[in-house]
């Protein structure tokens, strides 16, 4: 797969300093009110065994996932980048769901191939996913997320629409 955004669009994510506030701004000023919230959460970031502690929070509308993080501790310094700014909500990242183990793996080797850096290699809770940094062409970090029909069935019970 040569088409660096390609895949199903899936997500777009902020992170915050505040987890409380960047909820209050997404449900107060943009209506996305019900969230699957994952108060400290750990996962893993690379095969190497480095973990992120977070709290999450995960909204549906529509075809869309809104995804909210605050970093907390450990290997968390691609998502504390943006916050010095004002502001309760940064964008940070957007996400592309592929649908087999083959495309996420092609799109790997097509980004390295490219030049992009990958800071973030990992599989956890059934899906397997990387970070392109693309912040010098899009501005930003693009994720890439492959997980079996099963993953995505449970996930989509467990993330509230709004």
């Amino acid at each position: 797969m040569n088409n660096l955004l390609g895949g199903k669009f899936h997500q777009i994510a902020y992170v915050t300093a505040d987890f409380d506030k960047g909820l209050e701004a997404l449900r107060s000023a943009h209506g996305i009110e019900r969230f699957l919230e994952l108060r400290d959460i750990r996962f893993p970031i690379d095969r190497a065994g480095a973990v992120a502690h977070c709290h999450i929070a995960l909204g549906r509308t529509g075809d869309l996932e809104i995804e909210l993080i605050q970093p907390l501790s450990g290997a968390v310094d691609l998502y504390r980048e943006p916050l010095g700014r004002e502001g309760p909500l940064h964008f940070h990242h957007v996400a592309q769901r592929l649908d087999s183990l083959a495309d996420l793996e092609a799109l790997q080797a097509t980004a390295k191939e490219r030049g992009f850096a990958i800071p973030i290699d990992s599989e956890s809770n059934g899906m397997t996913y990387f970070y392109a940094d693309a912040r010098a062409t899009l501005g930003h970090y693009v994720e890439y997320i492959y997980g079996s029909p099963d993953y995505w069935a449970a996930v989509g019970a467990a993330i509230p629409e709004n």
